[in-house]
């Protein structure tokens, strides 16, 4: 899956550095390739040294960090045990192992902004999303569209999977961005996130 151009990290001071460790050197290696295909996030070996940390649990759930001291770590879990065990550890959030492309990286960007990220399929999403939906008054229509924004697609991706025009998608998006009081896409797909409006 190619980056989204138009869903840029608003970071200043350069681009998000991210560090991996896992027991496994081969799924360490796709992990790092995975990171590299957007060119606001860059990979490096220390894990003092990154923003964000993607610490991979194992198969069996038993990898120790290396130091989760001062990063913001992320995570990676086969069950809801090992998950617990990440999050008792120090980890900010954590997230299935099988996590796809854009999964990962909207996870990397989102403990980049401070939120403690949890899959549903991990621990039980919380319960006040569709409370929040309706105290902002979001519409179905904008949740579908918040959903595919927050994979990283962009206005033609997102008008095809719905069958709407680019020009009903921009206007959603500025819906969306007014509602969550956002300036950005990426600070709209954050706010929902911590609202449990969309869950990764």
């Amino acid at each position: 899956m190619s980056p989204n151009p138009r869903l840029k990290l608003d970071l200043e001071g350069g681009p998000l550095t991210v560090a991996v460790i896992s027991p496994e050197p081969q799924l360490a290696i796709e992990l790092r390739k995975a990171v590299r295909v957007r060119c606001d996030i860059v990979v490096v070996e220390g894990a003092r040294q990154a923003d964000v940390l993607v610490w991979d649990t194992g198969a069996d759930g038993q990898s120790s960090p290396l130091a989760l001291a001062g990063t913001a770590t992320l995570a990676l879990a086969h069950d809801s045990d090992s998950a617990r065990r990440a999050l008792e550890a120090g980890a900010r959030g954590v997230i299935p192992r099988s996590v796809d492309l854009s999964g990962l990286v909207a996870a990397i960007i989102a403990t980049r902004y401070g939120l403690s990220v949890r899959d549903a399929d991990l621990e039980r999403p919380p319960a006040h999303s569709k409370a929040s939906a309706e105290a902002l008054d979001m519409t179905e229509r904008e949740l579908e569209v918040l959903e595919l924004l927050s994979s990283g697609q962009g206005n033609r991706s997102i008008a095809n999977a719905l069958g709407i025009s680019e020009h009903t998608v921009k206007f959603h998006i500025a819906s969306l961005m007014n509602k969550l009081e956002a300036e950005t896409r990426t600070e709209a797909v954050v706010s929902a996130l911590r609202l449990g409006l969309i869950h990764l």
